[in-house]
């Protein structure tokens, strides 16, 4: 096993396991919408809750592309040709499905308790600032 396959290996993984937990909490948002849509809102807490369903979901379809083409760079079976292609496409769902999940875990608190949504949201642009800017 080389290196790069190790690497793969790692990203099946946690993107399959990110994945499954975006697309797992998709079954309490759909079915307890009255927790997660405000009432006292009117119309844009239907679009809040709408739009909070489409940015769960899509995080786990990213995600969850992200470790299916993972499968081939670490079982070795692309084309040598192919590699930085395949390697670029799942490297970007992986950030893709992050940056989403950054911006869906403060969301999902905002109607339970907006405090706590908004330390989360300062501590992620901490994190995320600390990760990136040197």
């Amino acid at each position: 096993m080389t290196g790069t396959a190790a690497v793969y290996e790692r990203l099946i993984l946690v993107a399959g396991f990110l994945g499954g937990i975006s697309f797992t909490a998709l079954v309490p948002l759909l079915q307890s919408s009255y927790v997660f849509e405000p009432i006292g809102w009117g119309i844009w807490g239907v679009i809040y809750f709408d739009a909070l369903i489409t940015m769960v979901a899509g995080v786990s379809v990213a995600f969850i592309l992200s470790s299916i083409v993972s499968v081939s760079l670490a079982a070795g079976t692309v084309e040598a040709n192919q590699v930085k292609k395949r390697d670029n496409v799942a490297s970007n769902y992986f950030i893709v499905g992050w940056l989403g999940l950054l911006i869906v875990i403060p969301l999902l608190l905002v109607p339970i308790v907006w405090v706590a949504s908004l330390i989360v949201g300062i501590l992620e642009i901490i994190l995320f600032r600390n990760m990136f800017i040197p």
